[in-house]
């Protein structure tokens, strides 16, 4: 009788004793065998199968903060943005990516923010903004260069102001239509600029004056205070 995967040497209880109790021995050994290899082949399977679970797990967890990583960043970029404000973005995400990644090489980071942005494309259809060429942007350097210029020669003018004076170049237009629209054009342009700027100041202002009225509002315990903060904001 032949048993391959029996060791070369057998066990010496199954060279002793009676022939029969022998062969009976030996199928219980053979028994043995076949339940152990069983054992390891099983705790292999279940250690190959532990591992594929954490792989599938690992694979769906990074899925899902793909598409949210997607969803945040199609959000901050828009539809069809600026190349500025494209460029920032950029920027901002490959500093976040080398942060986590801090021992990526060479263009790793710019290799992650190409499969970003072909992704953003594919599934929300993000317009990827052209480089400016070379007289645009010598162009927009001297727009900017000019409102510059014109912002200081009006710098000392209150918003006031400025619109007393372009209610009496309005007045002077009217009565000589021969005065052209550049003075008017200016006084716009600056008005325009320095309100924009003021009204932003004025929302900032507004925020925090009414968060620290919450706050106050909220450790109030008095009703008789109370009573008259909404008398007053009434």
């Amino acid at each position: 009788m032949t048993v391959p995967w029996l060791p070369s040497s057998l066990p010496s209880w199954l060279h002793d004793g009676k022939p029969w109790q022998n062969i009976v021995d030996l199928v219980q050994w053979q028994d043995i065998m076949t339940f152990g290899h069983s054992v390891l082949t099983n705790q292999g399977n279940d250690m190959k199968n532990e591992a594929m679970y954490q792989a599938g797990s690992l694979f769906a967890d990074s899925e899902t903060s793909a598409d949210e990583a997607l969803e945040v960043g199609a959000r901050a970029i828009g539809d069809k943005p600026t190349f500025d404000h494209f460029m920032a973005c950029r920027a901002v995400f490959v500093d976040a990516y080398v942060s986590r990644k801090p021992n990526a090489k060479g263009d790793a980071s710019d290799q992650a923010w190409k499969r970003f942005k072909d992704r953003l494309v594919a599934k929300f259809a993000v317009t990827i903004p052209q480089a400016p060429s070379k007289a645009a942007t010598k162009k927009r350097a001297e727009r900017s260069a000019k409102q510059e210029a014109l912002l200081k020669q009006y710098e000392h003018a209150t918003p006031a102001e400025l619109t007393d004076m372009l209610r009496k170049q309005y007045e002077a237009q009217a009565k000589n239509p021969m005065i052209d629209d550049k003075k008017i054009n200016e006084l716009k342009a600056v008005l325009k600029a320095r309100t924009k700027g003021d009204q932003a100041e004025q929302v900032a202002l507004l925020k925090s004056l009414r968060a620290d009225v919450s706050k106050l509002l909220k450790a109030c315990g008095d009703p008789a205070k109370l009573r008259k903060v909404i008398a007053l904001l009434k």
